[in-house]
């Protein structure tokens, strides 16, 4: 069945470039009429620079704040680099540690390809100026962001789309022969298949939303399978697990606490931060940061 919506499925589960799963997904989405996706699909392709106060909660990441510093050592001046920053308070290290994503996915993937382990974010001009003056030897100020947090980014608009083609797909949305019926377009407009994560604009996502609890739950089996197929030592094992265990109890809950499922998901993540990097505890992680980014836009 020549179908546009199996078509752009195969495209994503090909790795094709992401430029024209895109461009492809702009396209149908415009033949569908569909406002909102399409708004999406363009800020994805052209960024958010302008339009800061609608950025999806996944483009939102919390890095590490470092800095390099000089020194007197004997004659000699000595450079230290990548220096931990001192905790201020816990209100204005998160807003430092903070990284509003803003850039293009072509954007994203340039930074992607010309670093290999991370990348710098740069701070505001003004707070780090100030900041010098309160750490006193610094010289550069900047925000250190593991890149496969950047990829992550990529991948999870990949995710979304894939996501997008299946809700159609359920409600009999093919757009078979390359072309869609006024029926199927009718169709299209009355379901809802823009996931909280993606929404644009000032809109509340309700904690009994069964999309959320979805996603939640969709990274955590991901987590579950990543230990299972990994050596991994019993103290991973054990206290990754038993975060797990306390999200599922909440989002199980009639009235689910969000502080309780952000606390062990804040819990994980740091744990794994102290870890040697491994590919699976990166991928551990990526799955951890999902779950605080759609909990964070609650």
């Amino acid at each position: 069945m020549d179908s546009l919506i199996i078509d752009l499925q195969k495209d994503i589960l090909e790795n094709k470039d992401i430029k024209s799963i895109l461009n492809k997904a702009l396209m149908i989405s415009n033949e569908l009429e569909l406002k909102e996706f399409n708004e999406w699909i363009n800020f994805e392709l052209n960024g958010y620079k302008d339009n800061m106060d609608i950025l999806p909660s996944y483009r939102i990441l919390e890095c590490e704040v470092r800095y390099d510093s000089i020194g007197q050592a004997g004659l000699n001046l000595v450079t230290t680099s990548r220096i931990p920053m001192m905790s201020i308070s816990e209100d204005i290290d998160y807003k430092l540690r903070e990284v509003k994503v803003y850039q293009s996915i072509l954007e994203l993937i340039h930074i992607c390809e010309i670093n290999h382990e991370n990348v710098h974010f740069k701070l505001d001009f003004k707070i780090e100026n100030l900041l010098k003056g309160y750490i006193g030897n610094a010289i550069e100020i900047y925000r250190v962001c593991p890149i496969f947090q950047i990829e992550a980014i990529i991948d999870h608009v990949k995710k979304e789309i894939m996501n997008w083609c299946s809700e159609l797909k359920k409600n009999k949305i093919f757009g078979e022969s390359y072309n869609f019926t006024d029926e199927e377009r009718e169709t299209a407009k009355t379901i809802n298949i823009i996931s909280p994560m993606i929404h644009i604009g000032n809109t509340n996502v309700q904690i009994n939303n069964i999309s959320f609890k979805e996603n939640i739950f969709s990274n955590l089996r991901e987590i579950r399978n990543i230990l299972d197929e990994n050596d991994v030592d019993d103290e991973l094992f054990t206290t990754i697990i038993n975060n797990v265990v306390i999200i599922e109890e909440e989002l199980n809950k009639e009235e689910s606490d969000i502080s309780i499922m952000k606390k062990s998901a804040q819990f994980m993540k740091d744990f794994l931060n102290q870890i040697t990097v491994t590919a699976f505890v990166n991928l551990l992680l990526q799955n951890v940061n999902e779950i605080l980014n759609i909990l964070s836009s609650i």
